[in-house]
């Protein structure tokens, strides 16, 4: 997944954005989604979703490496 967030970082890079922008957008605390951009805790399934219409991508543009299929349990799913 570490590659996966690296792409993460890119993307949001690339457009600009800062990780105060981020965690805005998600409607979590600036340091929550610093740890989420490093791996340490998980992206909700809503927090997922968000990323992806907000950056036009499919899931395993950002999230999945390249070389093994998306494994569910990487996900929190909220209820």
């Amino acid at each position: 997944m570490v590659h996966a967030l690296m792409r993460l970082k890119g993307l949001r890079t690339e457009n600009g954005l800062r990780q105060t922008d981020m965690a805005r957008l998600l409607g979590i605390s600036q340091p929550t989604y610093v740890q989420k951009e490093l791996g340490n805790r998980p992206f909700t399934q809503w927090e997922i979703e968000r990323l992806l219409k907000t950056f036009r991508k499919k899931y395993e543009e950002i999230f999945a490496p390249a070389e093994r299929r998306v494994n569910l349990r990487d996900i929190a799913w909220k209820d």
